[in-house]
C-alpha cells in the first residue's frame, strides 16, 4: 500500500462515500418499503393503499381512510391485459401486465369515491373508497 500513497489518498474518500451510499440505500430498499407504516404520522399525513388489478378482479388492501385525505395508491397490474385504474376524476396511466404506478391523490372533500378499472374492466372491477373524518 505504501508504494502508491498518492493513489490511496485519492481513493479513500471515494471508497468511504461508496460505503456510506450502500448503507443508506440498503436500509431503504424494498424491505423497508414493504414495512413502511400505513400513515406517516407527520402533518399532512397520507395513507398508502395497495391496488392489485387482475383481468377479472380488483383488490385494495383497504377501502377507506380515517382523518386523512391524501391517499397514495400503489397500483400493480397482475393480469394479462392492459388496465387503467380510475378513482373519482383521476386515472392512472395505462398499465401493461406486471407494471406498477404510484398515484397520490389529495381528496378535497371527505366522502365516498367510486373506483374502477376503466380499460379492460369487468363488472367485478369496481367499488367504493371512503375518505372519512
Amino acid at each position: 500500500m505504501t508504494a502508491f500513497p498518492h493513489l490511496m489518498r485519492k481513493l479513500l474518500p471515494v471508497v468511504a462515500t461508496a460505503a456510506l451510499v450502500a448503507a443508506v440505500v440498503g436500509g431503504t430498499g424494498a424491505s423497508a418499503a414493504a414495512n413502511r407504516p400505513a400513515t406517516t404520522g407527520l402533518p399532512g399525513t397520507y395513507v398508502v393503499v395497495n391496488v392489485k388489478i387482475a383481468d377479472a378482479k380488483i383488490t385494495l388492501n383497504r377501502k377507506s381512510s380515517h382523518g386523512v385525505n391524501v391517499v397514495a395508491f400503489v397500483i400493480k397490474n397482475t393480469g394479462r391485459k392492459a388496465h387503467q385504474f380510475k378513482i373519482g376524476d383521476t386515472k392512472s396511466q395505462v398499465l401493461r401486465p406486471g407494471q406498477m404506478q404510484d398515484l397520490p391523490i389529495n381528496f378535497d372533500d371527505f366522502g365516498k369515491y367510486r373506483y374502477s378499472v376503466s380499460l379492460n374492466g369487468t363488472k367485478s372491477t369496481h367499488g367504493v373508497f371512503s375518505v372519512n373524518r
